[in-house]
């Protein structure tokens, strides 16, 4: 079978460097980059669990609102100390709530570093 010589030349493909393949780290959110956390089979086993034990969304359910929940959330975040995989840190959300939970934390840290507060 004939073999394509290593060194032929498309002038439609555009050359990259090799800089802009690698990831950029410094582009990352205040929280930093939790994928291996939440891609694990540990974590996916436990989210899967969680979600079928409890199937409604925490807050919308104190607000007498019945939605189903989408995302586990810890409720004292990994980055602050809170435990992984225990149930007593996680709590059922719906994206909504999770992403207005999430929001809040991420201002409340933005707001703490730059007034340097503890």
């Amino acid at each position: 079978m004939p073999k394509r010589p290593d060194n032929v030349q498309r002038p439609w493909i555009v050359k990259r460097d090799k800089k802009e393949i690698t990831s950029d780290k410094t582009n990352k959110n205040t929280f930093g980059d939790m994928s291996a956390f939440y891609n694990n089979s540990k974590w996916r086993s436990k989210r899967a669990y969680f979600i079928r034990r409890n199937p409604l969304c925490k807050l919308c359910g104190d607000k007498g609102i019945v939605k189903g929940a989408e995302v586990i959330d810890h409720i004292t975040p990994i980055r602050q100390g809170g435990d992984m995989y225990n149930d007593t840190n996680l709590q059922p959300l719906c994206k909504v709530c999770h992403d207005k939970k999430s929001r809040q934390e991420r201002d409340t840290i933005v707001y703490n570093k730059y007034n340097m507060l503890p």
